[in-house]
């Protein structure tokens, strides 16, 4: 990575590390998490080296997964919320059932849509690309988060000086 990218890629996980750390009792907003995904797929970008038709092709995928993923996501919380209504309020074991049975069903279909994704993904990639990819998607909010409680360390040790 030259001098250039390392800078700028410092100044963008600043600026998006400040975001989150002022949000981390609350979820993520809007701002932080689009400031988030930015910051993932430049550093995908960096990782992947692809030209500009491949490259195209690649995000826009992981762009249409990225938001089935996350409308999964909001199905599943949906699912636990009325869960956790459904047994302070003493429902029925039947109707406790039916709502993990679609809980399940939620996570399968989750399940097979990233294998459809990793299976289309795996065709526009190089097979050292695709592992590339498999190892940032497992490493990068790993990475951000240690360097975000790296950060607030810091700043707790400076407090305390």
């Amino acid at each position: 990575m030259n001098k250039h990218t390392s800078s700028l890629m410092s100044v963008v996980f600043l600026f998006v590390a400040s975001g989150l750390l002022a949000q981390e009792p609350m979820p993520m907003d809007r701002q932080a998490a689009a400031r988030l995904e930015q910051l993932k797929k430049i550093r995908l970008m960096e990782i992947l080296k692809m030209e500009e038709e491949p490259s195209l092709r690649f995000f826009s995928r992981y762009n249409k997964h990225e938001e089935e993923m996350r409308g999964f996501e909001q199905r599943r919380n949906s699912l636990i919320d009325r869960l956790q209504q459904m047994r302070e309020q003493d429902a029925t074991d039947a109707d406790l059932q039916k709502l993990t049975n679609e809980l399940r069903t939620v996570g399968e279909d989750a399940y097979k849509t990233r294998e459809k994704y990793l299976d289309d993904i795996s065709r526009l990639l190089t097979p050292k690309q695709f592992v590339d990819y498999i190892i940032f998607d497992r490493t990068f909010l790993r990475n951000l988060r240690e360097m975000m409680r790296d950060v607030q360390r810091e700043r707790m040790q400076r407090r305390m000086r």
